[in-house]
């Protein structure tokens, strides 16, 4: 029971953390996101690399896409503007995967001193900074204190079974991913999950895969809320991350033996592993339906109408 509930403290912690950077980020710098959002989405590999670049700074594709949906719905952007911004969130939203895979826990300490020292400093300007690696070390904190925790469960009976259901079962795994990601509204936190259990051997690299298929599913569960009783044009935002997102994985199942053999190839490690996938699904998605995000565009407008 005390393993429990320092594994559960620990993911309260983590999310605590993911949810601090993301509220700073968007604090100090939302205006300026407004500004560039209605400059670079004139064509749709502006709007990529924009939804990219902001995603990554903000670790948070949900905000970007319900800050999207908000322009939108105020005839800010007209539907057509978001695709680029859409795609790019995808691939935005493995930063916070590929930095947590970094082998950074024994550093925690140092990182949460050097930010709380930077917060101190009577510099308005480095303060965004300190507040950021404060909370970036609180990440850490929480990821160190699941893996310890984590740790004794490879013997518990309850958990081996509860594994084994979802061990080389695709499609549990991405049922796992997809309503853990729907109730943490986190995708970045489901997936640090996965990196803090999986150095103790209680999933391999098909399994983990399958769950990260989930999450970018159940990540869409946000964009979905916020359009309830919004415009039309709104809801073709969230359609069309839902569809792109599903569309990803069914694209990808075919050929998932192959490119968990491929994953395998980039890293010796699992947890490097899983954050590889992650940013090269995502990545591989957005750039299949860049070239014809027209096209797409008007295949969401054309389903939105059949589906009304």
């Amino acid at each position: 029971m005390a393993y429990l509930v320092c594994f559960l403290g620990g993911l309260s912690v983590l999310l605590l953390g993911i949810h601090l950077i993301s509220s700073t980020l968007e604090k100090y710098q939302s205006h300026k996101v407004k500004i560039l959002l209605s400059k670079f989405t004139d064509c749709h590999l502006k709007g990529f690399f924009f939804g990219t670049i902001v995603t990554m700074f903000l670790q948070s594709s949900s905000a970007i896409t319900v800050l999207t949906i908000g322009f939108v719905n105020a005839n800010l952007l007209k539907f057509t503007q978001t695709i680029g911004i859409i795609l790019g969130t995808n691939v935005g939203t493995t930063f916070t995967t590929q930095l947590i895979a970094f082998d950074l826990g024994n550093f925690w300490f140092f990182i949460l001193i050097s930010g709380m020292i930077f917060c101190l400093l009577p510099f308005s300007k480095i303060k965004p900074m300190g507040k950021i690696l404060f909370f970036f070390g609180i990440i850490l904190a929480g990821l160190n204190l699941m893996a310890w925790a984590a740790s004794p469960l490879k013997s518990n009976p309850l958990f081996v079974m509860m594994w084994s259901k979802v061990d080389n079962h695709t499609f549990y795994g991405i049922l796992v991913g997809l309503l853990s990601t729907a109730i943490l509204q986190s995708s970045s936190g489901v997936t640090a999950i996965l990196l803090a259990i999986s150095p103790h051997g209680y999933l391999d690299l098909p399994t983990a895969m399958a769950i990260v298929l989930g999450t970018n599913i159940g990540t869409c569960f946000t964009a979905i809320l916020a359009v309830i009783h919004s415009s039309r044009a709104a809801q073709k935002v969230a359609l069309a991350h839902l569809v792109l997102n599903i569309g990803g994985v069914i694209i990808f199942l075919p050929f998932f033996s192959i490119f968990c053999t491929f994953i395998e190839s980039t890293s010796s490690s699992l947890p490097r592993q899983i954050a590889n996938a992650q940013t090269i699904f995502n990545l591989i998605s957005s750039l299949l339906v860049l070239p014809v995000a027209n096209h797409f565009g008007r295949f969401i407008s054309w389903l939105y109408e059949k589906m009304l």
